[in-house]
């Protein structure tokens, strides 16, 4: 820190004169008394630091020191009769400069001291703010490290190096007094080559500085030496995946591709790869395996490889099996189920699980002997979806190995009306059989509907029973939104019989309301009860074209619509007692619940669409 003085002859008599009077008034003597109350002497400060310091005088500061520190904590004041006088400090910027001139800014420091009889002291320094210091550089990459380090990156890393990659911080506040702006700092980056290399060690040798200047001139460097290298394969972009299964193709169609087979798009941070492709055929021209090799000039080799299905007479499969009932509970297949609705779900990821995205692909339906069949189906892997049949459940689903062991899946698999199946090329894969068993009830109830008598406007429920044990009466419930359920009358059941017998009710008591909910509760002699199905009553929309699949499940039921399109629909389940206990709004031709958090059960499921309502028992069993 420099001090420039300010002392003229005019200060030094004035100084000597007051240390004069000071002393004679100290001596013992000398012949009068100073009395406090007369006190006209101004405060005097002083700067024990800087001893040559008087007022007026220039100080010289660096930008990093501590200024307003330095120059006001120093300061002491003495008052021959105050001993706490009252002191004022002010700065104010005077000038500001472009650093030629020896300063950044000037800034000038009032002293204001004031005693208890009003004599007043000003005491000034001006102080000249200068800018030496350099900006610093950081790197905002990577962790520590320093400006001289040497790097390996790889091809595509140390290219992308700028301006940005960096942070500077310029030490100086100009603020401080004259209200300066933060200035930015300017940034240059130097990029250049120094050497190249054969792939062994390195490709490239090149040097990436980073320059900051402020406006003083002050600047900094922060330097990498970089050595670049290749240790990664090129990689190959928007690949097609394999072709079987419903992406299958013609044998034209497979022509037509091999074309465009050097088109596929490779990419490669350092060079121009090259590519060259195999195509194998297998199974006399069924299917190939074609592979994609890609090289770039370090050596490095990667690959991409696919499965292409022909579409021909002899390369498409069959799928058959059979649905039929257990009638002495061996889980074999006694009776033939007819008329029982089957989906083929194509597998894309060969997991035999149906996973959204998944889509029917084939459907059929069991015909008199119980035997079902998908016909033409290319190479790859499916579901076949059982559609369960009403009052059964599923016993056994089975994919029986076909003699000579050319069925390539062959496996058992969980009652759950799925069977998982992998067809090869021209294969017939046979011994898909579900086995179903009729559920025992105490009441076996066969059919319950309710119509509309638009001349009696009335609802007329009818239902039927296939046999009766131990059966006490009927309790008839309705509900106006399908979940609160209301008793409206009682029948008496008919007891003890084999042969089942038929029973009606008339429900004359109505309010407007565009549908009406009905269900039967049925008390046992022992006063247990027993629930319907809830059969719903609207006059203009009829309840069918939806399937629940499978039903029962252990926990997964799909929902498909055969009117085909996307299904709009709000879904509402319910537990045998009416409460609400799921909700779901689906846009989807297929949608799919994961109800296997419920315990074992009946479930009431209603689905309102755009067009009608639908309610549908499920029964989860696990």
């Amino acid at each position: 820190m420099k001090i420039a003085p300010i002392c003229s002859e005019h200060t030094m008599l004035t100084r000597l004169t007051v240390l004069v009077f000071i002393l004679l008034v100290s001596l013992p003597g000398y012949g009068f008394e100073y009395e406090c109350e007369d006190d006209q002497i101004k405060p005097t400060i002083e700067f024990p630091a800087f001893p040559d310091v008087i007022t007026g005088d220039t100080m010289f500061f660096d930008c990093r020191q501590n200024v307003l520190g330095v120059v006001q904590d120093e300061a002491l004041i003495y008052d021959n009769c105050d001993p706490d006088p009252l002191i004022g400090f002010g700065e104010f910027c005077q000038e500001t400069g472009d650093c030629s001139n020896g300063f950044r800014y000037l800034a000038k420091c009032i002293w204001t001291v004031v005693d208890q009889n009003n004599n007043v002291a000003e005491f000034v320094i001006y102080a000249a703010i200068n800018d030496e210091t350099p900006p610093i550089i950081e790197l905002d990459w990577g962790d520590n490290i320093q400006s001289g380090d040497t790097l390996f990156m790889e091809c595509g890393s140390a290219e992308s190096f700028d301006e940005s990659y960096v942070s500077v911080e310029d030490e100086c506040d100009l603020s401080l007094f004259c209200e300066i702006p933060k200035e930015k700092v300017d940034i240059i980056f130097v990029e250049r080559i120094i050497g190249e290399g054969d792939c062994d060690e390195y490709i490239t040798e090149m040097q990436c500085a980073w320059i900051a200047a402020d406006k003083c001139g002050n600047s900094s460097t922060f330097e990498l030496t970089i050595f670049v290298v290749d240790n990664n394969p090129p990689e190959f972009m928007d690949v097609p995946d394999h072709f079987c299964g419903s992406k299958s193709l013609t044998e034209e169609q497979f022509i037509s591709y091999q074309k465009d087979l050097l088109d596929i798009q490779v990419t490669d941070a350092c060079t121009s790869p090259s590519i060259e492709y195999t195509i194998d055929e297998l199974n006399d021209g069924c299917d190939y395996f074609i592979q994609w090799q890609a090289t770039d000039a370090c050596g490095n080799v990667s690959y991409h490889q696919q499965h292409v299905c022909i579409v021909r007479s002899d390369c498409v499969g069959q799928i058959s099996g059979t649905v039929r009932l257990d009638n002495d509970k061996d889980k074999l297949g006694d009776e033939p189920l007819s008329a029982v609705p089957l989906f083929l779900i194509e597998d894309l990821d060969a997991d035999g699980v149906v996973d959204g995205g998944e889509r029917v692909f084939l459907t059929t339906s069991t015909d008199e002997n119980g035997y079902y069949e998908f016909m033409d189906v290319p190479q790859g892997c499916y579901i076949i979806v059982e559609l369960q049949p009403s009052g059964l459940f599923d016993v056994s689903d089975k994919d029986v190995t076909n003699p000579g062991d050319q069925d390539v899946d062959g496996t058992n698999d969980p009652t759950d009306n799925l069977i998982p199946v992998c067809v090869g090329p021209g294969e017939f894969d046979d011994g898909n059989d579900f086995v179903e068993e009729q559920i025992v009830l105490e009441v076996l109830l066969t059919s319950f509907t309710a119509s509309y008598n638009d001349e009696n406007k009335a609802v007329v429920l009818v239902w039927e029973t296939e046999y009766e044990l131990a059966s006490e009466y009927f309790l008839v419930e309705r509900s106006y939104d399908g979940k609160e359920f209301k008793v409206i009358g009682q029948v008496a059941s008919k007891g003890e019989n084999s042969a089942g017998a038929i029973y009606e009710y008339t429900d004359n008591v109505l309010i407007n309301n565009p549908t009406l909910y009905y269900r039967l509760r049925e008390i046992d002699t022992d006063g247990t009860a027993t629930y319907s199905d809830i059969s719903a009553i609207d006059i203009n929309t009829p309840n069918d074209g939806l399937f629940i699949y499978p039903n029962p499940s252990s926990g997964i039921f799909n929902i498909y619509s055969s009117a085909g399109g996307e299904l709009s629909a709000f879904i509402e389940l319910f537990d045998i007692t009416g409460n609400l206990i799921y909700s779901l709004k689906s846009i989807d031709s297929n949608i799919r619940l994961n109800l296997a958090h419920l315990e074992n059960g009946t479930y009431l499921l209603r689905l309102n669409s755009s067009s009608r309502t639908y309610v549908e028992k499920l029964v989860v069993s696990q």
